[in-house]
């Protein structure tokens, strides 16, 4: 349920937020949905879920399945529409209908402390560090 809930605050999160979640160079709305889309069916599977509560997860998910497609790729990877475009305010009105449903209060969501491979470089996310990655070139620590 830990995760689960992290992945509804980073898409809760305002723009400054998710954007410190990720290293330079990730996709960050991408990452974002990618993260919350592939922990949810497990969530609701293996957690008690009321009707109201799926469907403040259903109407979140099907406001970003309508946004998805090659069509909207500047939307997903660019940090720019995170801060400035309507629709990122509306995916996190509906995150912020989730976590209120769960009575969930809001606080900063945790990095993920996933690995990210670059053409260049490797960086990994340390948890509960703001705004830092190892970054790893060449072999070198």
């Amino acid at each position: 349920m830990i995760i689960y809930r992290n992945q509804v605050l980073a898409l809760a999160s305002p723009a400054d937020v998710q954007i410190r979640l990720f290293p330079q160079g990730a996709c960050i709305g991408d990452e974002l949905v990618s993260d919350f889309d592939h922990n949810k069916l497990e969530f609701v599977t293996n957690h008690e879920v009321t009707t109201e509560q799926l469907e403040a997860i259903e109407v979140l998910d099907e406001f970003l399945t309508e946004l998805s497609g090659s069509d909207n790729e500047v939307f997903w990877c660019d940090p720019e529409p995170l801060r400035d475009d309507p629709r990122w305010n509306r995916i996190r009105e509906l995150a912020g209908a989730v976590l209120q449903c769960f009575n969930w209060k809001y606080s900063r969501p945790e990095k993920d402390g996933a690995t990210y491979i670059f053409d260049d470089h490797v960086e990994i996310n340390i948890k509960g560090v703001e705004n830092k990655s190892v970054r790893i070139k060449g072999g070198q620590n």
